[in-house]
């Protein structure tokens, strides 16, 4: 079975007490495998997708809405969202971690990769020591210092790693050292105020809402700096 939405439904190709033997699921999505010798089936939204070139053998990422696999009939690694299937990797990825239309990878070659746009970027040609990947923003860790990449290129956030980071789309918001509020939208910094000592905040599209170090509840949204007013 299948948690879909909120609701229970049953995979068609589930029958009595049988159980797979092989399962991913994220969300509404779900890649499943009956028996060793069964096909791959890809679940989204009700129905239920033979994956016949599915290669079980190479590792497989359910992220963001889609499945990656590698494709043995044409011998690349794809991407499949129920409704087309994209090229991604002439090689399969070491990992592989999805965005809103990015994936990032580490090849086996020792480069850290991205596609993008129909394109596949070489990022660096080294493996980071940590990435991350939310919405359309890809951060990764090298050497102890935390980078951004975009469609213009990859830039340093800070030489550390903030203990807070939030992603809306292109935008990133986090706490600096001082624990004040800093933003960064294709390498171009934004500041959502100048308080710091902030223990947190919450981002609500473009807008910052958080607690000042002087009391009041602050909403920081296009450079103007407001109380929070709640519901009034």
């Amino acid at each position: 079975m299948a948690y879909d939405r909120g609701e229970l439904r049953v995979l068609g190709a589930l029958h009595g007490d049988q159980f797979p033997v092989y399962w991913e699921q994220e969300g509404h999505l779900a890649v499943f495998r009956m028996g060793a010798d069964e096909p791959t089936r890809f679940y989204r939204d009700g129905s239920v997708t033979e994956l016949l070139d599915l290669d079980p053998g190479a590792p497989i990422y359910v992220l963001d809405g889609s499945v990656n696999y590698w494709n043995t009939s044409i011998l690349r690694y794809v991407s499949n969202n129920g409704i087309k299937e994209t090229v991604i990797s002439e090689a399969i990825p070491l990992s592989a971690r999805n965005g809103a239309g990015i994936i990032a990878m580490e090849d086996a070659d020792g480069r850290f990769q991205c596609f993008m746009g129909d394109s596949l970027h070489t990022i660096i040609t080294e493996h980071p020591s940590a990435y991350w990947v939310e919405d359309s923003v890809i951060l990764f860790l090298r050497y102890g210092e935390l980078f951004q990449f975009g469609p213009d290129g990859w830039w340093m956030v800070e030489p550390y790693i903030p203990e807070q980071w939030e992603v809306n789309g292109s935008l990133l918001v986090y706490l600096d050292i001082d624990r004040g509020i800093k933003g960064v939208r294709h390498g171009e910094r934004i500041p959502f105020g100048k308080d710091s000592g902030v223990d947190d905040f919450q981002l609500f599209g473009d807008g910052v809402l958080y607690r000042s170090p002087f009391g009041p509840m602050t909403v920081v949204r296009d450079g103007s700096v407001h109380p929070y007013l709640g519901d009034e």
